[in-house]
Formats: structure tokens, C-alpha cells, sequence
């Protein structure tokens, strides 16, 4: 299926959309830099992670561990024994929520909570979120929204910005080791296989924890709880939803399956991670073995009752487009490619936009 194929809107239609959308952005992306700003001067890196007293706290409460959902048990003894490491046990956690930002559709939170996975960085420890709260009433679906390997904020915001103003609550997760999560001069996924294994659980777990505080919030509908992802946020996206198994619907921006392949090609972006590997000596079919645990593709059957929809790019040196067809075939998803690259996908945002609102909107579910 090509981009300029099924699902497509009138040209004046699309016009309207955009403008609308365009204007949004501004308002939103302004009202970021403002929350940013004033956490550099109370103290803060971020609105991520700020812990300034001047900001009033909106609320303190504990999600029950009964909020969880139990994850589904596996029929292969190898692939039961991989989501075992993901259940660690549950329990209550404690959360902090404070209001960042109104607007005239829905008003912003800053978020944190312990981990559900204590790493050896303490900073990495909390996680991190912003959430999108409609201001109507009524139950609603929601999404969880994980973003790329920079860990640059505007894509996430646009996205969470245009689902939010269609009538569904988005919580921005932050990963394990980025932004406010940085630490003992730890960065991102980059370093030996061993740790990215530990960071990509850790963020599984971190998901599966944001989704249990989710589903505790007024207004929304614990069984309308998405989760959509951005290249490295869509691959932690299709490996969460495989493993928990209670996401109704997924999407999948710019990913795929086969994580070794993707990180040990020639594309820059990855260059970091395939650099500390070839330092190590470790192969491709080294790293593939030690990364089976956080392979998409070792969980994707048991996505074949979840609505995904894969949003891809003809001509990815990132995310290949046989990774990401193979993740397609075994996930049993619906996949619309994009003739473009891996950053050309921007130049399309609109449709993908417009299809991931269709997507996730609540007459569908």
C-alpha cells in the first residue's frame, strides 16, 4: 500500500486539517519551550524530571497493584521463559502529578513515579511523563506515546498534541537513560549488549507501569489504553505490546523487527551502538543471540489479536524494509508504506497524523 493510495482525504479537506494542526503546534510547541524555560530557572533540566518547589503539586496519590494487568501466559516454554524476566512481581507505587500547562481542549501534566526496575543509575530510577488530559467528561480512550533515538521532544508533543485535541488522552513516557533519566554519564541505549538488554526491559516494564496509572485516572477507559511508538519508541512499542498483550490497538511509526540487523547497519544514526559492538568484537549473530530476550519478532505472534497499524518508509536505511515487512507478516499488521526515507517520513506527517488519530479514535475501538 503506497502513501498516496487508500485512506486519503480531499486536497481542500487536508488543507483545513493542516492549517488547524499547524496553528496547534505553534500553541503547543510555544507553551513547551515555556514550561522548559521555567524549569531552567527553578532548577530544573526540564519539565521532565523537574522537582522545583514552584511548582504547586496538583496531586500525590498510589496506584494499587491490582491496577496491573497480568500478562498473558505463552504455550512455548522458550518464549514463557523470556516474559518471565519481565514480571518481576507487583506492587503499589506512589506517583507525583503537577499541572504545567491549560489550554481551552486539554491541560498538560508533568508526571513521575519510582521504576519498576531499580538500574544501577539512580537518576534513570524515576520515570518521567507528560500527560494530556481532555478537559471534557465522559470515558475516553488514551495512548502511550514513546519517541525516537535522540530523545528530542517536538515530534512526541505534535503527536500528543493532535490526538489530544481529537478527544484522546496522551502520556509522553520518557526512556530509560534519557532526558531527566541520564546519569553517571550513561546516555541513551549505546554500550554493551548486556545493558541495552537491561535498558530495553527496564523501559517494557516502565510502559506496562504507565499504563496501570493510566488506566487509575478519571476519565479514562482502562480497556482503551494504546500504546504508539517512533522508530527506537516504535520498536519498544511492538516488543511491549507483544509482551503484555493488553493493548487494544498499536502503532508503529517508522519500525520493525530483527532489532540486530537495525543496529549493526551502516546508517549513521546507529553508528554509536555498531561502533561499542565492533570495539568488543561481537558479531551480528553474536548480538542477535544476546538481544533474543527484546526481540520484537520473538513476541510478535502474540500480537495477531491486537489492531497494528505500521507506518513505513520504501526507502529506510534505519528500519529496512524487510524488517519491517517481517514484523508485518508475523504480527498480522496492517502496514502503509511511504515512498520516502527513515527523516523523509516528515515530509508526509499530515497523512501519518491523520491516520494515527483514525487509528486510535473511539469509535474504532
Amino acid at each position: 500500500m503506497r502513501a498516496s493510495g487508500k485512506h486519503g482525504f480531499s486536497r481542500r479537506w487536508t488543507v483545513l486539517v493542516g492549517f488547524l494542526m499547524v496553528w496547534g503546534w505553534a500553541v503547543v510547541l510555544t507553551g513547551a519551550e515555556e514550561n522548559s524555560a521555567g524549569a531552567d530557572e527553578a532548577g530544573g533540566d526540564d519539565a521532565y524530571g523537574q522537582e522545583s518547589s514552584q511548582l504547586a503539586v496538583e496531586e500525590v496519590g498510589t496506584i494499587p497493584a491490582e491496577m496491573y494487568r497480568s500478562i498473558p501466559v505463552s504455550d512455548d516454554p522458550c518464549q514463557q521463559a523470556f516474559l518471565d524476566e519481565y514480571d518481576r512481581g507487583e506492587e503499589d507505587f506512589e506517583y507525583r502529578k503537577v499541572l504545567l500547562r491549560e489550554t481551552p481542549l486539554y491541560d498538560v501534566y508533568y508526571v513521575s513515579f519510582p521504576s519498576a526496575y531499580a538500574s544501577d543509575v539512580t537518576a534513570n530510577n524515576t520515570v518521567y511523563c507528560e500527560y494530556y488530559r481532555q478537559n471534557g467528561d465522559g470515558s475516553r480512550p488514551s495512548v502511550i506515546l514513546l519517541g525516537a533515538l535522540d530523545g528530542d521532544m517536538t515530534l512526541p508533543r505534535v503527536i500528543a498534541h493532535t490526538l489530544a485535541t481529537s478527544g484522546i488522552d496522551v502520556c509522553i513516557m520518557v526512556l530509560p537513560y534519557y532526558g531527566a533519566r541520564q546519569g553517571g554519564g550513561v546516555r541513551g541505549f549505546a554500550g554493551s549488549p548486556d545493558m541495552l538488554v537491561e535498558a530495553v526491559e527496564q523501559a517494557v516494564m516502565d510502559v506496562r507501569r504507565s499504563a496501570a496509572w493510566l488506566a487509575a485516572q478519571e476519565g479514562v477507559d482502562a480497556d482503551r489504553i494504546g500504546l504508539c511508538g517512533v522508530s527506537l519508541g516504535g520498536l519498544i512499542s511492538a516488543l511491549t505490546a507483544g509482551v503484555d498483550g493488553g493493548f487494544g490497538r498499536v502503532v508503529l511509526v517508522v519500525a520493525g523487527g530483527d532489532l540486530a540487523y537495525v543496529l549493526m547497519t551502516d546508517a549513521p544514526e546507529v553508528q554509536g551502538v555498531r561502533a561499542e559492538l565492533q570495539s568488543r568484537g561481537i558479531s551480528v549473530e553474536q548480538f542477535r543471540k544476546a538481544t533474543e530476550p527484546i526481540e520484537p519478532l520473538v513476541y510478535a505472534d502474540r500480537l495477531r489479536n491486537t489492531r497494528v497499524l505500521m507506518l513505513n518508509a520504501t526507502d529506510d536505511r534505519i528500519i529496512p524494509a524487510h524488517c519491517a515487512q517481517a514484523l508485518a507478516d508475523e504480527a498480522d499488521a496492517e502496514i502503509v508504506w511511504f515512498e520516502t526515507d527513515h527523516t523523509g517520513l516528515a515530509n508526509h506527517i499530515m497523512r501519518a497524523l491523520q491516520l494515527t488519530v483514525n487509528h486510535f479514535a473511539a469509535r474504532h475501538w
